[in-house]
């Protein structure tokens, strides 16, 4: 599919930071710099174990945290599980994540879109 940046905000009470990360579906969560999930107030609240494309297998704090991205002029957010990287780890949105903010994968042009939910 290809991968591409975009730019985004992740948000915990009043604090926030933008972030410029990689669109990544075949990650799960989004990872944030434990540097800036912790400027924030971001606590960890589980430890899970994550499948690297190495099949090393490692584990990480996972926590809570709101995540913005403009989509077509409007702005969609959501409260999604983020993983505490390392600090000289990019940033990444993953499938859970984008599933959570109600977009897509446009791989084409490269961009989010726009989901349309199911509802039944």
């Amino acid at each position: 599919m290809g991968t591409f940046r975009v730019r985004f905000r992740v948000r915990w009470g009043d604090k926030s930071a933008e972030l410029v990360g990689l669109v990544d579906t075949g990650a799960t969560y989004a990872k944030i710099p434990r540097s800036v999930l912790e400027k924030l107030g971001v606590r960890p609240v589980d430890r899970r174990k994550f499948e690297l494309g190495d099949g090393r297998v490692i584990e990480r704090d996972v926590g809570f945290a709101i995540i913005e991205v403009e989509v077509d002029g409007k702005v969609k957010a959501g409260a999604c599980t983020v993983s505490f990287g390392r600090d000289d780890e990019e940033p990444v949105l993953g499938a859970t994540t984008l599933e959570c903010l109600g977009v897509l994968v446009d791989p084409v042009r490269k961009k989010l879109v726009e989901a349309v939910l199911l509802e039944k």
